[in-house]
């Protein structure tokens, strides 16, 4: 039986896949391992690393192995691409001199386009120049798919957003969280290999109204709180459709609390974070600021932004800054006040 070869660049994004799966080292190359249905690759960091370990691989063990799979961590270089999140990979490029390789690669999963690139995008200037052609970005994956199309193996890749390019401290924090990074890259891969019913008919959702954006999160929202509680009925179960039907707001506004429902049911205590947050903040948004928190809720800075037009504009900014509690804001990012 033909297995698939999972492939990653560091041992701690493997971790958690090393300890399921009961792999086992292989002699033949460091860093390549064997279980009953998988082989697992550790490349190292870079395409001059990844690329050339793969050719060896396939060389070797080609015709047992029936697909690769590319599982790790890139940067987001586009503000609406959620830290967090796992995005499947569409098409590939590889950056050269601030723009692209000529040629691209194609994956089997429809999604995001990523760049690879040489070095880590450590740059704003350079993040925003890479951003006109892809908003993720690594450091392997063009030299896989590389191999792949050359080999005529299927390729997918599966990205876990740990950054914002341009944040600080960037390394070190994804090193203190790699165990963390490769348990939620394991439950995503141990969810894709189950198939999840979460088909839902359109009766379900008389007296909403869904707009393309708010239909497509609700959808994707509906399949991680499936896998979450088990079944479809639950879910909905949970959700208390008529409660919110019930309310006396557009048919659009039901939607939106749907939504803000299922992401609450789904992280309540990130939900119980931005409550907090929101909350304490309202007074600098009614001053006219815009804030802007870390999209992980983990660092205890924020962002402030405001338009000033008028001398009222900045009295009644500067006295929303003096009465902000920054030390309740400190409780907040460390969860000492949070109700979960």
């Amino acid at each position: 039986m033909k297995k698939k070869l999972l492939i990653f660049a560091h041992r701690g994004e493997a971790r958690a896949f090393l300890s399921k799966f009961h792999f086992q080292s292989m002699s033949f190359l460091e860093g390549l391992y064997s279980c009953a249905d998988h082989f697992l690759l550790i490349t190292g960091e870079g395409p001059w690393n990844a690329g050339p370990k793969l050719a060896l691989v396939l060389g070797k063990l080609g015709d047992e192995i029936s697909e690769v799979i590319n599982l790790g961590l890139a940067g987001a270089l586009r503000e609406s691409i959620e830290v967090g999140q796992i995005y499947k990979i569409r098409t590939v490029y590889l950056e050269q001199n601030s723009g692209t390789e000529f040629s691209s690669h194609t994956l089997q999963e429809k999604g995001a386009d990523l760049i690879t690139c040489h070095s880590r995008v450590l740059e704003p200037s350079l993040a925003d120049q890479l951003d006109n052609f892809a908003p993720l970005v690594d450091r392997e994956l063009w030299s896989l798919a590389t191999v792949c199309s050359k080999s005529g193996h299927k390729l997918k890749a599966y990205k876990l957003i740990s950054d914002k390019v341009g944040e600080t401290e960037i390394c070190q924090r994804v090193k203190e969280r790699a165990d963390e990074f490769s348990r939620e890259l394991l439950n995503f891969y141990v969810n894709l290999e189950q198939t999840v019913e979460t088909k839902t008919v359109e009766k379900d959702w008389d007296g909403f109204y869904f707009t393309t954006s708010l239909r497509n999160q609700r959808e994707k929202l509906l399949h991680s709180l499936t896998i979450k509680h088990g079944t479809l009925e639950k879910v909905l179960e949970k959700l208390e459709l008529s409660s919110i039907l019930n309310e006396e707001v557009t048919p659009k506004k039901k939607a939106s609390i749907l939504i803000e429902k299922m992401k609450s049911l789904l992280n309540p205590v990130q939900k119980e974070l931005q409550d907090s947050l929101q909350e304490l903040s309202s007074d600098l948004i009614g001053a006219g600021a815009q804030v802007k928190f870390s999209s992980d809720f983990e660092r205890p800075h924020f962002h402030l932004s405001a338009y000033i037009e008028r001398q009222e504009d900045l009295v009644s900014l500067i006295k929303a800054m003096e009465e902000f509690e920054y030390p309740r804001f400190i409780d907040i990012i460390e969860g000492k006040d949070l109700n979960v």
